[in-house]
C-alpha cells in the first residue's frame, strides 16, 4: 500500500507542477502591424498677388501716417499716425490723443486687439472729428493690404479704406 500513496503524491505533484507551468505560460495575442507614418506632403507655394496683397508682418514695422480715411483726405494741419513694433504693440497719435494696443498674426493676417487704450484729451473740432471717425474704424477692423509704401486698411461699414503712407525717416548729415 505504500507503493500507491507514493504513485499518488508522485502525480499529484505532478499535477501541480503542470498546472503551475500552464498557468503561468502567457498566450501570445497577434500584434498589429505598425503602421507607415504618413507621407510627408509637398506645401504648393502660395500664388503671389502684386497689387493690394496681405502685409507681411516685418512690412509693418515702422511708422504710418494717415492720408486718407473713408475715401476723405485726412486733415494736413495734424498727423494721424500708427507705428507697429516687433513685440506686437501697435500704437501713435490719433490726431489728438495718442492710443495703443496689440496686435498678431497668428493666423497669417493681421489683427488687432481693440479697443485700443488712449489718451482722453479734448482738441480743436476737426482733429476730434478725425480722431473719432478713425478710432471707431480701427474698432470694426476686417483686413489689411500692402503696395509698396502703402497700407489699407478696410473696415466693416465702408468700401473705402484707411489709407496709410510709410513715414520715411530723414538721414542727418553727421
Amino acid at each position: 500500500m505504500k507503493k500507491t500513496h507514493v504513485s499518488r503524491g508522485v502525480a499529484v505533484l505532478g499535477l501541480v507542477a503542470v498546472i503551475a507551468v500552464v498557468g503561468c505560460t502567457q498566450t501570445e495575442e497577434p500584434v498589429a502591424e505598425a503602421e507607415a507614418p504618413p507621407e510627408p506632403v509637398a506645401e504648393e507655394a502660395a500664388p503671389e498677388i502684386e497689387i493690394g496683397r496681405a502685409p507681411k508682418a516685418a512690412e509693418l514695422i515702422g511708422g504710418w501716417k494717415l492720408v486718407s480715411i473713408a475715401g476723405e483726405p485726412a486733415a494736413a494741419d495734424f498727423e494721424t499716425t500708427i507705428e507697429f513694433d516687433e513685440e506686437g504693440r501697435a500704437g501713435g497719435n490719433a490726431g489728438c490723443n495718442n492710443y495703443g494696443g496689440g496686435y498678431d498674426f497668428d493666423s497669417g493676417s493681421l489683427a488687432f486687439a481693440t479697443p485700443f487704450a488712449s489718451t482722453k484729451k479734448m482738441c480743436p473740432g476737426p482733429m476730434m472729428k478725425q480722431e473719432g471717425a478713425f478710432l471707431k474704424a480701427m474698432s470694426v477692423f476686417q483686413r489689411a493690404s500692402i503696395d509698396g509704401d502703402t497700407l489699407s486698411f478696410y473696415f466693416e461699414g465702408s468700401d473705402a479704406p484707411l489709407v496709410f503712407e510709410r513715414i520715411v525717416e530723414e538721414e542727418t548729415p553727421n
